[in-house]
């Protein structure tokens, strides 16, 4: 019988608590830095090759630089960097891929033998993601860019329509996809005109367990795709059962489960049922103040309305 993701994780330490404490040493002393060379940016992080990087664009009036932006998403890095050097990964899947840069962190690992399969269903970005992979040389061959939406069910190459954050498989009316005017406004200010544009594409949708059974199972999991895990994860609970791969995710407000019937209490049940132990972080932005807290399904973040990053073993 395979091993659980529990009994993978706690190999070579006395206790889950000795696990715990080794992860948070890692996040506290972690660094990563920004290499300049005319206007090519690059990152480097240790233990891997430099990875192309593009920084925040030039602030506009009444905007802010999110505090991951800086460096980029520090405490993902950090943690995917962590179970990349700790374990034996050989299969992750990057999922919301965006720009491909976790895809890329994963590839980048010195020595790595990792397979990677990015998924990104706005074409614009897929495209970009081919991009660099034409100029980023230890990626080659060892990730694969899937313009494809993942969902609870496989049905094949279909229409989709999104907007710059939300995914939908049915065409939505304009009150199911435009935002409140507050946050319209918000975002114009930051310079992102775009936000709530309606756009339509031909993309693969499928789920984690449907390609998991032609393309491999995955030992490590990044998701990110701004709600849209209330679909996700019920289509990957034959895989999370079976295989358990660590799953590193970001997990949205209710309000943003709710259109799909989804709520924060739900999915993390069904992840606690999968036989998953999780860990939460008290900041997501700053290493130096992610702090590792277990999380049961009683815990208040759990039950919290805030976005918030999990590590589930």
């Amino acid at each position: 019988m395979a091993q659980t993701a529990t009994q993978r994780a706690l190999e070579g330490f006395p206790d889950e608590e000795a696990f715990l404490r080794e992860l948070d040493g890692f996040l506290q002393g972690f660094t990563m830095q920004r290499q300049v060379d005319g206007e090519t940016h690059r990152l480097k992080i240790p233990g891997h090759e430099s990875i192309a990087f593009w920084p925040p664009k030039k602030r506009k009036a009444f905007s802010r630089v999110a505090p991951s932006s800086d460096l980029y998403e520090a405490v993902t890095t950090a943690l995917m960097s962590f179970l990349l050097h700790r374990f034996d990964i050989r299969t992750v899947y990057d999922i919301g891929s965006y720009s491909g840069y976790f895809a890329m962190v994963a590839a980048s690992k010195t020595g790595s033998r990792s397979t990677v399969h990015a998924f990104e269903m706005d074409p614009r970005r897929s495209a970009g993601i081919d991009r660099t992979l034409a100029t980023e040389g230890y990626a080659q061959g060892r990730v694969h860019n899937h313009l494809a939406g993942l969902s609870d069910h496989h049905e094949g190459e279909r229409t989709v329509w999104h907007t710059r954050n939300d995914f939908y498989e049915t065409k939505p009316t304009e009150e199911q996809y435009q935002e409140s005017m507050w946050r319209r406004l918000k975002f114009r200010m930051r310079g992102m005109h775009d936000r709530n544009q309606l756009h339509e594409a031909r993309v693969l949708v499928t789920s984690i367990d449907s390609f998991a059974q032609t393309h491999g199972a995955p030992d490590l999991i990044k998701l990110d795709v701004d709600g849209y895990e209330a679909k996700v994860i019920p289509g990957a609970l034959k895989t999370f059962r079976e295989k358990r791969p660590f799953l590193l995710f970001e997990l949205h407000k209710s309000e943003r489960l709710e259109r799909l019937g989804a709520t924060r209490q739900g999915l993390m049940q069904m992840l606690f049922d999968c036989g998953y132990r999780a860990a939460t972080f008290s900041d997501h932005h700053d290493c130096s103040k992610a702090k590792v807290e277990v999380v049961t399904p009683n815990s208040p973040a759990v039950h919290r309305e805030k976005t918030d990053l999990f590590l589930l073993y």
